[in-house]
């Protein structure tokens, strides 16, 4: 025994001085120490954080709300918890009604991952179940506990939208959520685009805060208008065509002005029939 050990020691204080010279010395240098973080696989990406930017989880690829996220840039991130980062102490999960109902403990990890980790925490729900009712009141539920914001989308370009607006939203004063005079010109301005039909009062701040001004509101061609966060094809085309109707002059009822335009086709009328017998 001593003589094996005695052997076995000799060749191993023959091997090590040599060991330096190996290629795998070399190979063992390179590889980061235990514990690095370079060596986890939900490593951070390198350079500081362009918080400028929508964050968006890398395991958030081929999700289809990111083709409508257009009014902002993005940018894939691995050093966030949630799915989606629009500001520094914001975070939004996505979750599929349909994914959630064949796993639902997925929800519960993925709360859990970030439950201290940002002042304003989202669920944004994706309604693509047919009995969704039970489902939703049990993720009201889950978000009142667990005091986190549900919002819910019924497409993927919804899903996009409101993302999209909470990275928007991000430097904007708090005023614009705020009560104001009903003397104050904005006030006005959001009554008056209320007048429109299905346009609400968050609907016309947010035209307010992405053209500054009703001229420029109106002035603003359909495809614009259609890129608003809330804006569908047809909301935006019937403000488009409310916008280009003539207006009624103060103390004229709509009776009178449709009368009066009732006369006026008439008028129209009468002249492309006397042109005509010329």
């Amino acid at each position: 025994m001593d003589g094996a050990s005695s052997s076995g020691g000799g060749q191993l204080r023959d091997v090590l001085p040599n060991l330096s010279k190996s290629k795998f010395y070399d190979q063992a240098k390179q590889l980061p120490p235990p514990g690095d973080p370079a060596s986890a696989s939900t490593s951070k990406s390198s350079g500081p954080v362009n918080y400028s930017a929508l964050l968006v989880n890398p395991k958030q690829k081929g999700n289809p709300l990111l083709k409508h996220i257009t009014n902002v840039a993005w940018q894939y991130e691995e050093g966030i918890a949630a799915d989606y980062q629009p500001t520094r102490t914001a975070g939004i999960l996505f979750l599929s009604m349909q994914y959630h109902n064949l796993n639902p403990e997925y929800l519960h990890e993925r709360i859990k991952g970030i439950s201290n980790m940002y002042d304003l925490r989202v669920l944004l729900v994706q309604v693509d179940f047919a009995n969704s009712e039970p489902l939703l009141r049990t993720l009201n539920r889950i978000c009142l506990l667990a005091q986190m914001t549900l919002v819910l989308a019924w497409s993927a370009e919804q899903a996009g939208k409101v993302v999209e607006t909470y990275k928007m939203y991000e430097n904007k004063p708090p005023d614009m959520i705020m009560e104001r005079n009903a003397d104050e010109p904005y006030f006005q301005m959001v009554k008056a685009l209320c007048c429109v039909p299905s346009v609400n009062r968050a609907d016309a701040v947010t035209l307010l805060s992405v053209f500054g001004s009703l001229e420029k509101i109106a002035k603003a061609p359909l495809e614009k208008l259609e890129l608003c966060p809330g804006f569908g094809p047809a909301k935006a085309e019937r403000l488009w065509r409310a916008l280009r109707k003539p207006f009624l002059r103060l103390g004229v009822t709509q009776e009178d002005a449709l009368k009066a335009a009732e006369e006026e086709e008439g008028d129209d009328e009468e002249e492309d029939l006397n042109d005509y017998d010329g």
